[in-house]
């Protein structure tokens, strides 16, 4: 997914929104998807539409709310995904934590939209230049040399590939790739542990 995009200006935002499928019309996680990613591109083309922030969609989510999609993502403040994929208040249920660090509290928060509220669709959102892998990089680092990992350091490191990290120390273009491949494995593994949880069991 892409996340340059324009802002929140210019022309008439109301008029241009008329022309876009609501999410909340969709049933099929499929065209959930291809509505997401047609929100992107809209996002990269700097012709976001920001559907439903007006006062009457607000005041109709009162009684309730149904996501037709469940996000989890790295807390980067570049790729905020009701930005990026250009959708509107309760449209997505988000769950953000660093580098897509995942646990049991975290796996009840990203279940809650398909197990509770019965969204369709359930995407895991990596991105590039990721922060938390770097982090997790630095304190592998300082772990071989001696120092003891905060437990903050010891979770961010966990999930990652300990030997592929140090093998890139002294490559700057091997780390490069490495962060690359760690940000591949997330998207792999995190469906995998997710497919595993109660609610969310299945293929």
């Amino acid at each position: 997914c892409s996340a340059d995009g324009g802002g929140f200006g210019g022309e008439d935002v109301a008029a241009r929104a008329a022309g876009v499928p609501a999410l909340q019309d969709l049933e099929n996680a499929e065209d959930i998807w291809q509505a997401l990613l047609d929100g992107n591109q809209r996002w990269a083309d700097g012709a976001a539409v920001h559907p439903h922030a007006d006062v009457q969609w607000r005041e109709s989510l009162v009684e309730g709310q149904a996501p037709r999609a469940a996000v989890f993502s790295c807390v980067d403040s570049r790729v905020a995904p009701e930005l990026i994929f250009d959708t509107g208040v309760g449209d997505i249920m988000v769950t953000r934590t660093a580098g897509e660090v995942f646990d049991p509290l975290v796996s009840e928060s990203v279940s809650y939209g398909p197990a509770a509220l019965e969204a369709p669709l359930l995407v895991v959102l990596g991105h590039q230049k990721c922060g938390a892998v770097t982090a997790a990089h630095e304190a592998l680092l300082a772990a071989e040399e001696g120092t003891e990992l905060e437990e903050h350091e010891q979770r961010l490191v966990g999930g990652r590939d300990r030997a592929a990290l140090l093998v890139a120390e002294e490559d700057p273009e091997l780390m490069a790739r490495v962060v690359e491949d760690l940000f591949d494995a997330d998207l792999q593994l995190v469906p995998g542990l997710l497919r595993g949880h109660g609610p969310l069991r299945g293929p």
